[in-house]
């Protein structure tokens, strides 16, 4: 819980932080206003989450390193084989297949939040590289890496942890509906496999960079 309290602090205190750089009026705006135009602004949302990601390993780190573990093993942070990734890659495949039709069929347009953040990114691939690689890093991070190890010691055991962690990780995804939570629950289980299956974490981090890489795409190039 501890860890997820820094993990929304860390955003939100790297819009204040940001903005003064950002937001031209930002001297005239309360803590608030600040925190609201800036989940609207794709610069100062992609350095939110830049800090948000170097807060979050500081503090993951500093966590394990008070357990008396070590990072690497705590974290899982080993290699993985290419028929893992190519298995689990398939599946993430047939996923999000899955959900884009689902996602057309109910008529959804679900990456809607993201067109102020698109139009307002300068550079662009600022906000693709947050999107892509800080996100990814830092969430598998928290939920298949710290909660995850953590919980799957205790009588949850691994599929325990993971179905926990991977509703609390849907959850947290406030800016979509019901039918989209329910797909990146879905996700979610889909990382906790990779990770049970390979014993690392890396491979979840690149599964949810592919992830995010093709949804960015889609919604870019579509």
């Amino acid at each position: 819980m501890v860890l997820l309290a820094v993990f929304f602090a860390s955003q939100l205190m790297g819009v204040v932080l940001f903005a003064p750089w950002v937001l031209q009026d930002a001297a005239d705006l309360d803590i608030a206003e600040k925190v609201l135009q800036g989940s609207e602004n794709g610069t100062l949302m992609s350095l939110s989450l830049g800090f948000t990601l170097a807060m979050v390993i500081g503090c993951v780190y500093l966590f394990i390193r008070f357990k008396n573990s070590r990072v690497k093993d705590y974290l899982a942070l080993k290699s993985f084989t290419w028929y893992q990734l190519l298995q689990c890659g398939a599946l993430l495949i047939v996923l999000n297949v899955i959900i884009n039709l689902v996602t057309v069929w109910l008529g959804r347009e679900p990456m809607m939040f993201m067109d102020n953040l698109a139009e307002s990114a300068h550079p662009r691939w600022l906000l693709v590289l947050a999107m892509v690689v800080f996100a990814p890093i830092y969430e598998e991070v928290i939920f298949r890496g710290f909660m995850w190890t953590g919980l799957a010691s205790s009588k949850l055991g691994m599929w325990g942890a993971s179905v926990l962690t991977s509703i609390v990780f849907a959850v947290i995804h406030m800016q979509y509906g019901v039918v989209e939570l329910l797909g990146i629950f879905c996700l979610a289980m889909l990382f906790s496999y990779g990770r049970i299956m390979s014993g690392s974490l890396l491979l979840p981090v690149v599964l949810h960079m592919m992830n995010n890489g093709l949804a960015m795409w889609q919604y870019l190039y579509s």
